[in-house]
């Protein structure tokens, strides 16, 4: 064992970038690498930078196409209906490959959504959700689901960068008690808000 982490370490030492690009095509990449790292003005490392990974693939498609398909992916226990059920790799590739299934985005705020922080600017949260969905925009994505804001102007901004990407987003909104956001607006008004900055760009609104 001793002699194999020797002979790997001494590759790596020999060839760092020709190495990790080696290991990297024991990954199934969406888009594979063209370089290995890079390190940018700050000192900063960024591993395959220009890769993409497909996480719905890797999480059943790639498991059924290495010969695991019939291995137990997810098991349903239900305290409440008393239900238990088992579901295969492939059960589950099946299922969610069929025509009426909608395949949606989760993605949350920027940042804890009860933290006393300065909330984003609506531009800023564009940029920073457009990086998020822009990801996967491309992977089969049917819609973006925007849980648990409660800021108007970041779920704007969130609303506004997945119609960059070219999905429908549907925007939760996070109430007290008093039925208002944790900066006291109203939820008619943070709606109202949002609209408005976004030309009514989000397909509905829910609530948590």
């Amino acid at each position: 064992m001793a002699g194999e982490y020797q002979r790997i370490y001494q590759q790596f030492q020999s060839d760092p970038v020709q190495f990790w690009m080696h290991q990297s095509q024991r990954i199934d990449w969406h888009t594979t690498p063209t370089e290995a790292y890079h390190q940018d003005s700050q000192g900063l490392y960024h591993w395959f930078a220009d890769a993409k990974l497909n996480t719905s693939y890797l999480a059943l498609d790639s498991h059924v196409n290495q010969g695991y398909g019939e291995r137990a992916a997810l098991i349903y226990d239900s305290p409440v209906t008393a239900t238990q059920q088992t579901y295969s790799y492939r059960e589950l590739r099946d299922e969610v490959a069929a025509e009426d299934v909608l395949l949606a985005l989760c993605l949350g705020p920027s940042r804890d959504a009860y933290a006393k922080l300065e909330p984003m600017g609506v531009e800023e949260a564009r940029d920073y959700h457009r990086v998020q969905i822009g990801a996967v925009a491309d992977m089969g994505v049917d819609l973006v689901h925007a849980y648990t804001f409660n800021q108007a102007k970041e779920a704007a901004g969130a609303v506004l960068a997945a119609g960059d990407c070219g999905l429908p987003v549907v925007v939760a909104l996070v109430v007290e008690t008093d039925g208002r956001l944790d900066n006291g607006q109203t939820l008619e008004d943070a709606i109202a808000e949002i609209d408005d900055l976004t030309d009514a760009g989000a397909a509905y609104f829910m609530v948590n």
